[in-house]
């Protein structure tokens, strides 16, 4: 970590915390159901994950970018427009936590961003392409930029006035549909599965992120890399956050199995449904419609 980043991930985590501590009606004035952008708070059990309702509470922010014309055909261009920021009669305090809120969430998605830059450049290497492979389709100057940060939080589910034991899933087993995520987690409850079916614990260590791919990286690398089946265990007694970071190509990019070597070919995983191209922004518009069937 450079200096300061141990510090900055912690005000990450402050204000997430702070945003979620507000009441209740104060944080549905943000509702992602008043956003065509899908962009704003999420109740609990809100989001729906494989039909089932996922036992979190949610904040999806993006880029502060215009919105933008679109057609039938281009209907996912939707997804581009402005966030929805918590008490937004104090952003013109510069002072108030809210200002400070926003001011902080917009840095981090730049930060994580030219990260991601970074990896996607290496993972570009590993394939034989060339580092800079990536770049036009993640460039933040492209009238379509699409990215998003999800701030997360997964409740204690042992209620005092209930007799229930049981413990639901905080969401349950899927892949993610875009490219990479950066994620950074304050406790345990992350698992992700091997290739033998194996739950595996993906707790975090101090200064670092969980980086997962998702199903448009795997066209993309023509099964060199493959999407990670995932899940979040629910807990009793703890409360757990989680902070993604979705990094995502321009909502107008056609995604198609690059041309790499038949040496690199022959080590890819055979028994994954290879997909031959994908619209990236027909499949994340999918993607909120499965998820927020109400909006």
């Amino acid at each position: 970590l450079k200096k300061g980043s141990k510090e900055f991930l912690a005000e990450t985590f402050y204000y997430t915390r702070w945003f979620f501590d507000l009441s209740l009606e104060e944080k549905e004035k943000t509702s992602i159901l008043l956003s065509p952008q899908y962009r704003g708070y999420g109740r609990y059990k809100q989001e729906m994950t494989l039909g089932k309702p996922d036992y979190k509470e949610t904040v999806d922010l993006g880029y502060e970018l215009n919105t933008i014309e679109f057609d039938e055909k281009t209907k996912y261009l939707k997804l581009q427009g402005p966030n929805q920021w918590p008490l937004s009669e104090d952003l013109n305090d510069i002072n108030s936590p809210a200002a400070k809120f926003k001011s902080h969430m917009l840095e981090y998605i730049s930060k994580v961003h030219h990260l991601s830059k970074k990896l996607l450049s290496l993972m570009a290497r590993c394939l034989g392409l060339s580092e800079n492979f990536f770049d036009p389709f993640f460039n933040l100057n492209s009238i379509d930029a699409f990215a998003m940060l999800r701030l997360l939080r997964y409740p204690a589910q042992l209620s005092s006035e209930s007799a229930d034991t049981s413990v639901e899933l905080g969401v349950g087993p899927h892949i993610d549909q875009g490219c990479l995520v950066i994620l950074l987690q304050d406790l345990p409850g992350l698992q992700v599965q091997n290739n033998k079916g194996e739950w595996i614990d993906a707790n975090p260590i101090e200064g670092t992120f969980v980086v997962n791919i998702g199903k448009m990286l795997q066209v993309w690398s023509n099964n060199y890399f493959v999407a990670t089946v995932h899940r979040v265990l629910g807990s009793k007694t703890v409360t757990r956050h989680s902070i993604p970071y979705f990094a995502e190509p321009s909502l107008s990019t056609v995604v198609l199995p690059a041309k790499i070597s038949d040496e690199l070919l022959k080590d890819c995983h055979q028994h994954v449904d290879k997909i031959e191209s994908a619209i990236y922004g027909e499949q994340m518009l999918a993607v909120f419609e499965r998820s927020f069937p109400k909006n």
